[in-house]
């Protein structure tokens, strides 16, 4: 009887340690833990750029910004579409962060930029579907 208590008491002691050991990524995916960056593991499928350009238009985005692939889009009025490309496949921030860019412009401003110059009607303007093919877009976009 007592090998059988000793049996347990150590099953139980390992269920405990292994769940102590499992809270100290306090929630985290193991990649974060480690130090990983991981917002561009979960980037969308690029649009074909036929399906973006008409939106560009319907939104006037190349009169403000620099957007490769779109010609004529060298406006320096907002940031280029390059930076928060760059900072979604850099793990900096997470395609989330892109669409919420969109939809209310001024929660966070790009350094060097103002307040209440980016429209804050895009969410009127653009179906859901509309924002997230310009979300994958952007998210895709290939800069030099």
């Amino acid at each position: 009887m007592k090998g059988r208590r000793k049996g347990f008491i150590v099953i139980i002691m390992l269920t405990v340690a292994l769940l102590v050991l499992s809270a100290c990524g306090q929630g985290k995916p193991v990649e974060q833990q480690s130090g990983e960056k991981t917002a561009s593991a979960a980037l969308p499928p690029a649009p074909p750029i036929e399906k973006v350009k008409p939106l560009i238009q319907k939104g006037g985005c190349a009169s403000c910004h620099t957007i490769p692939g779109i010609e004529g889009a060298t406006a320096q009025v907002g940031p280029s579409f390059c930076d928060p490309a760059e900072e979604v496949q850099g793990g900096e921030v997470d395609v989330e962060f892109l669409r919420e860019s969109i939809l209310e412009p001024d929660k966070e401003i790009a350094k060097g930029f103002s307040a209440g110059i980016m429209p804050k009607n895009f969410g009127d303007i653009f179906t859901d579907e509309e924002i997230d093919t310009l979300v994958a877009f952007i998210a895709n976009l290939k800069c030099e």
